[in-house]
């Protein structure tokens, strides 16, 4: 993420906007914030994420991926703390079989609470990443 992006809307999945490039990559696209596979095969997924302003009110947060219109469930936490935190990180990798031209992206959403939570940018905060393996 070049920018922070700010208030989480809650109870809906919300698109993670990575919008830059670490490497060369002709499959990522930085204007709908989407990889799409080349061709069919077997890709690993890594997902990491610095979520701020953690809301206390929230039944839950939980990050997912889209792939080709179907969610596939990662990490879960219930941010039941005393009070709100100012940061968690979370991170998952995964390994999918997938058919060629599907598009696959980043999504992450908090179940009910305030509209205050943000994921964090900069080049070490928040990333998401993907290769064919094979």
């Amino acid at each position: 993420l070049s920018t922070d992006q700010t208030s989480i809307t809650p109870s809906g999945f919300r698109h993670i906007n990575f919008d830059s490039l670490d490497f060369a990559c002709s499959h990522y696209n930085t204007t709908n914030k989407e990889f799409t596979t080349p061709i069919a095969g077997k890709y690993q997924f890594n997902l990491q994420l610095r979520i701020d302003n953690i809301d206390t009110g929230a039944t839950y947060y939980r990050i997912t991926v889209d792939v080709g219109g179907t969610r596939h469930f990662g990490p879960i936490f219930d941010p039941n703390f005393t009070d709100d935190l100012n940061y968690m990180g979370l991170t998952w990798s995964f390994l999918l079989n997938i058919g060629a031209s599907t598009a696959v992206k980043a999504e992450i959403i908090q179940q009910t609470g305030a509209t205050q939570s943000s994921i964090s940018s900069g080049s070490t905060q928040s990333k998401f990443s993907g290769y064919l393996i094979g």
